[in-house]
């Protein structure tokens, strides 16, 4: 299994605002990573710095074994990108962009790309300027796909979609991984999404990493454990780590992140969470 990224403390400031604090995490090959992270924590910023579009001010990332500021053609050849803004042409039609982008992509198969028009219900002809925005997000991503590129690097990718072709484009990244060779980093706001078609998780905060795991391990390591009112704190939290703490008349409430079983504690009930529980309580709740 190989890295397709792999970024060592990642740092990038904007004046005196730190977007990227410290950053490092892996990409393996046949692997979907989900990135996510609140608003303005560094997620765009970051995937500009590995495809070497800004220079970090410190630490460096690797693409495709090739250090994102000295990307070749070759390799750049090798990502199919979709930024968090389209850069299309409007005045052609939806077909020749397509033929136009595939063009610069030795690997680009037309036959694919007119399939993956019509999955994402694309009219050939019709003008990219009369395009709504959603579809614009959706020719987007078909540009990026029909490359057959080793390695897919998505910044919203499904902003503007409906759940019918949101579905389509989480069967095609599914199918893009599956001989084990190729890898997708995806950055959404969409978690259940995520929660459908990643492997990995990466959560970062006020630009810097929270973690990455396996999501089958995050889900499992996240609980809402539930304790009679006369629980003693201290003995919790010598066993885990304690996101929220709450009390009411009837119990205590207790959210971790490092649940296991051999705790030989009195827990009354045990509740699983979904990637957005565990979002909102490691990179939001925490954050206030």
């Amino acid at each position: 299994m190989n890295n397709l990224i792999s970024a060592k403390n990642l740092t990038c400031r904007f004046g005196s605002t730190i977007a990227v604090n410290n950053l490092s995490f892996n990409l393996n090959s046949g692997s979907i990573l989900g990135f996510i992270g609140p608003n303005g924590s560094g997620k765009t910023t970051t995937l500009r710095m590995l495809l070497g579009l800004i220079p970090p001010d410190s630490g460096e990332s690797v693409v495709l074994e090739c250090p994102s500021l000295k990307l070749t053609p070759a390799i750049k050849e090798r990502i199919g990108y979709v930024p968090e803004e389209d850069g299309l042409y409007g005045w052609k039609s939806v077909e020749k962009m397509l033929k136009f982008h595939g063009d610069f992509y030795p690997k680009y198969d037309h036959n694919y790309g007119k399939k993956l028009l019509e999955k994402f219900q694309l009219p050939p002809k019709t003008l990219v300027s009369r395009l709504s925005k959603g579809s614009k997000r959706r020719l987007s991503v078909v540009l990026a796909l029909a490359t057959k590129p080793d390695l897919l690097i998505l910044d919203e990718p499904a902003a503007g979609f409906d759940p019918a072709i949101r579905r389509v484009l989480l069967d095609c990244l599914a199918e893009f991984v599956r001989d084990g060779n190729r890898s997708v980093l995806i950055s959404t706001h969409i978690l259940t999404d995520i929660e459908r078609v990643a492997d990995q998780i990466a959560i970062i905060r006020n630009g810097s990493l929270l973690l990455q795991k396996n999501l089958d391990e995050l889900r499992d390591k996240c609980k809402i454990l539930i304790f009679d009112n006369n629980v003693n704190r201290e003995k919790i939290e010598q066993k885990f780590r304690i996101l929220k703490w709450n009390e009411s008349d009837d119990n205590v409430e207790v959210v971790v992140d490092n649940f296991a079983e051999n705790h030989n504690l009195n827990i009354r009930e045990i509740y699983p969470m979904n990637l957005e529980d565990i979002f909102v309580h490691l990179a939001v709740q925490s954050n206030e």
